[in-house]
């Protein structure tokens, strides 16, 4: 393999519309620190392309360091077939601005579809790691999408963010660091808006504000969301009482949301369920070792249909709101072998 030290180095903006194409052990950057044109970018009609062991990064300008489709897009060809595999995106937009920059490491908009975005390193970009925007009403036109075995780290709003796409998969991801601001609750993964066949797998998330945030919707709500062998840990929310912007999980937008076979440890707010979601179902997970003894286990707000069944597992000091530990539940250690695994 090329050596990362030589790497030929694209300070103008690759833009690919064509086939069959692989990009491959590249560095893509701004020449200076006031360049604002640079990148890697796909238009709709492009399809098979790779871009591979590369680097992409940035600087304090709001740029976006990846970005599948065009926004505004109302054609009908698509972005179709794409894989974007070990590379380092990172760097883009001021992590630290104070207004909503909204600069994402990779964003998926317009049209795409059977996109495969996996082993990656994503870090400190001002916006979402992965951004997946079809807008209102368009959600059929971003499909098939499957981002997995990722890391993601320290960016201003979240590690994966999804808005009005079908059929999206996150799996076998590690997300940590993500931080309540005014681009959002600080989650290392969630949806909003009219999202639906969202899949949440295997994945694992730490020092977030919150786990897993599902938000409001806008129109139709979108149907099914899969949270299932999920590892959420250590999350100390900035505010544990507020069940709308903390916690292991937030479920509050969406139609009939699936929790199972989750396992949650050292927290300090648990699952929060404000009214929102029309029905969630929440089966065979653990909450162990909460840190905080008056903040709930679970809380449910309103009328919102919620089914609570299985072998649920909470913590000693477990607490509840909205609901009671159900009969086929215990509140008690469960025993895990390393408090720090």
């Amino acid at each position: 393999a090329p050596s990362t030290t030589t790497l030929p180095f694209l300070t103008a903006p690759v833009s690919v519309t064509g086939s069959y194409v692989i990009f491959d052990y590249m560095k893509i950057g701004p020449k200076d620190a006031a360049d604002s044109d640079f990148g890697f970018y796909l238009t709709e009609g492009t399809h098979h392309v790779v871009l591979r062991n590369s680097e992409i990064f940035g600087n304090l300008n709001r740029v976006a360091a990846v970005a599948l489709g065009s926004w505004g897009y109302t054609g009908s060809a698509s972005v179709s077939n794409i894989l974007i595999t070990h590379n380092n995106i990172h760097n883009i937009g001021d992590v630290n601005a104070t207004g909503d920059q909204d600069a994402h490491c990779i964003v998926v908009n317009g049209s795409d579809d059977n996109i495969w975005v996996t082993h990656n390193t994503i870090s400190y970009c001002s916006g979402d790691g992965i951004q997946i925007e079809a807008q209102a009403g368009r959600r059929n036109f971003i499909r098939q999408i499957y981002f997995a075995k990722n890391y993601i780290h320290h960016n201003r709003q979240s590690g994966g963010w999804i808005k009005n796409a079908s059929d999206v998969i996150f799996s076998q991801n590690v997300a940590h660091d993500f931080r309540l601001n005014n681009g959002g609750p600080g989650a290392c993964y969630g949806f909003q808006y009219d999202a639906e066949n969202v899949w949440f797998l295997f994945n694992e998330a730490s020092f977030c504000n919150v786990g897993i945030a599902i938000s409001g919707s806008l129109n139709t709500p979108g149907l099914y969301a899969f949270i299932f062998g999920n590892y959420i840990h250590d999350i100390e929310a900035q505010s544990p009482s507020d069940p709308y912007n903390s916690g292991a999980m937030v479920l509050r937008g969406g139609t009939n949301i699936y929790v199972a076979n989750n396992t949650i440890d050292r927290v300090n707010s648990g699952v929060n369920i404000p009214p929102g979601s029309s029905s969630v179902s929440y089966y065979n997970n653990i909450i162990a070792n909460k840190t905080s003894s008056t903040v709930n286990d679970i809380y449910i707000e309103g009328s919102t249909p919620t089914l609570l069944k299985g072998n649920n597992i909470y913590s000693t000091n477990a607490r509840f709101s909205g609901t009671t530990l159900e009969a086929t539940s215990v509140s008690a250690d469960p025993k895990f072998v390393s408090s720090s695994d």
